[in-house]
């Protein structure tokens, strides 16, 4: 008797956890989509803190979104970990699909 109850519980638990992967996915879908529908048309600059440094850029952290992404280019050569810099946040459309992305550019 333990045998199928303990069989019973792992399916369910499996269940539950694949129930609960995604509503996180969804959460984090409908959080991107808002953002993305919040800046389109709406550029903004802001103040950003370094929060990683990298080879080719840097990570950033926008506190007053709450948003994080990289910069890349030879502008980001001179920031350093946990620098302050300005950045401006767009929506761009790339690629043959028309997809839009959160673009994040430093702002000189």
């Amino acid at each position: 008797v333990q045998l199928c109850e303990s069989a019973l519980v792992d399916e369910q638990c499996e269940v539950l956890n694949v129930r609960h992967r995604n509503a996180q996915y969804a959460g984090r879908a409908s959080a991107e989509l808002y953002t993305l529908v919040f800046f389109r048309g709406n550029a903004k600059e802001v103040d950003a803190r370094v929060v990683k440094v990298r080879e080719k850029g840097v990570i950033v952290f926008i506190p007053k979104y709450g948003i994080e992404g990289a910069l890349v280019g030879d502008a980001t050569e001179r920031l350093e970990l946990f620098d302050t810099c300005r950045v401006k946040i767009e929506v761009k459309q790339e690629g043959q699909s028309r997809q839009e992305h959160l673009v994040l550019s430093l702002v000189a």
